[in-house]
């Protein structure tokens, strides 16, 4: 195929990523009012505090959720072949959540008398206090729910790069007599490492600017102690009106999210990126039996949510306040649910027309450019789509609203249709880059 199927992608990526982001930080400009706007129209400290939530929340939510991921990934993988698929099912079922819907689950767990977690109060003799309204720990409850919804995502990366090892390595490490501690610590790990990395990066900076979580948790508080500075910029642009300002917060937040990015696309343009690790052997039954306690754990924690949500989703709401909160299943109704659906019609239609739209363009367009990116060595473009993808929506959005704006297609179908495959084609673009090339 010619090179000339690729233009259509990068104009599109152009059109509605690149020169969107430069056009940010032009806005911007060198006016100090713009600056001067993150510190003044917040009480004092704000904007620091802001800062610091925003690098804690990416860099623990990212850090714990590629550990548990890798410890799944490697019980997945040490296991017999029929068991695999399921397993990976189970712990991809996070994963089809949307960021709203599990933040508004998690809100109920944390509920110190009526949710599950009254139990763990009881048991551990811990003071009944909800994590989301205490200075302090608010931040840990959104981190808490950030690790939730980014492990599958985590685990479906580090687990393709476990089933990418060849079988001939695995049967040599075996014929050398090695345990299953040795063969993952010293052979698996290292040789996937550069995998694992990529999985931390793009968590990391998916979440420098994950507005959802932390806004329907906590809505930043109490006062501005969960705040992060997605949710400073929705606050700049639509309660004080400071669209200078709101601009600037998302210049500071492309310019953070670029470090890492940048660091992501040195990770995957490297040939290989081998590390040695300390080796400790472990009889194969105490691995695997440890192996199987951290599994379980971590299973519990994905899927109690899920569980949860769907007794809620189908009982009687009398039973939804009653102390101790009830755990089993006592009655059942489609009352709810059935409201839910009848009254959500409009928004359901929007979804699908939106979404097949989107999938067909980031099909079509990624579909071709990708190809001809593998076949034929074009890195740069690759660099690119994933820097895009790496960035926060609010690193573009705000150039990206004005067009449509003047276009006169603000809260349209249309506007969704073409603004929303930046997040879908890079990510189809990279994905069948991969792909292509094997």
């Amino acid at each position: 195929m010619r090179r000339f199927w690729v233009i259509p992608y990068l104009t599109y990526i152009l059109a509605f990523g690149l020169i969107p982001l430069i056009l940010t930080f032009y806005f911007v400009g060198f006016n100090p009012s713009s600056i001067k706007g993150l510190i003044t129209d917040f009480p004092p400290g704000t904007f620091d505090l802001a800062l610091y939530n925003t690098l804690l929340f990416a860099t623990v939510t990212a850090l714990i959720s590629t550990l548990l991921a890798l410890v799944l990934a490697i019980r997945v993988d040490s296991l017999p072949m029929r068991w695999q698929v399921p397993m990976s099912l189970l712990i991809l079922v996070p994963y089809t959540i949307p960021f709203i819907s599990s933040s508004m689950i998690w809100y109920t767990l944390f509920d110190p008398m009526y949710g599950p977690f009254y139990y763990l109060f009881r048991l551990f003799h811990i003071p009944m206090v909800n994590m989301t309204t205490i200075p302090g720990l608010s931040i840990w409850a959104v981190i808490i729910v950030g690790i939730w919804s980014s492990t599958s995502f985590a685990y479906l990366m580090i687990i393709g790069g476990l089933k990418s090892i060849s079988k001939e390595l695995r049967e040599v490490s075996q014929v050398d007599g090695a345990s299953l501690s040795q063969y993952y610590g010293g052979v698996a790990l290292p040789y996937i490492f550069k995998i694992v990395l990529t999985a931390f990066l793009v968590i990391f900076v998916l979440q420098l600017g994950n507005f959802d979580i932390p806004y329907v948790l906590t809505e930043g508080g109490p006062g501005y102690s969960s705040t992060t500075l997605p949710l400073l910029i929705f606050d700049l642009l639509y309660f004080i009106g400071n669209f200078s300002g709101g601009e600037a917060a998302a210049a500071l937040l492309a310019a953070l999210a670029t470090l890492p990015a940048a660091a992501l696309l040195y990770v995957m343009r490297s040939g290989g990126l081998y590390v040695r690790l300390p080796v400790i052997k472990i009889p194969d039954k105490v691995y695997d039996s440890l192996l199987w306690l951290v599994t379980v754990i971590i299973l519990l924690f994905l899927l109690f949510p899920v569980y949860w949500m769907v007794m809620l989703a189908f009982r009687p709401s009398t039973y939804d306040f009653v102390t101790p909160p009830i755990l089993y299943p006592i009655a059942f109704t489609v009352r709810y649910f059935t409201s839910a659906i009848t009254s959500s019609i409009p928004y359901i239609s929007t979804n699908l027309i939106v979404g097949i739209f989107v999938a067909v363009i980031s099909a079509v367009l990624a579909g071709t450019a990708s190809y001809i990116m593998s076949k034929q060595n074009i890195y740069w473009l690759l660099l690119i789509t994933i820097y895009l993808y790496s960035l926060p929506a609010t690193s573009f959005i705000f150039p990206v609203y004005i067009l449509f704006e003047n276009m006169g297609l603000l809260n349209t179908w249309w506007a969704l249709i073409l603004a929303e495959p930046i997040f879908t084609v890079t990510l189809s673009a990279w994905l069948l880059f991969n792909i292509y090339r094997d």
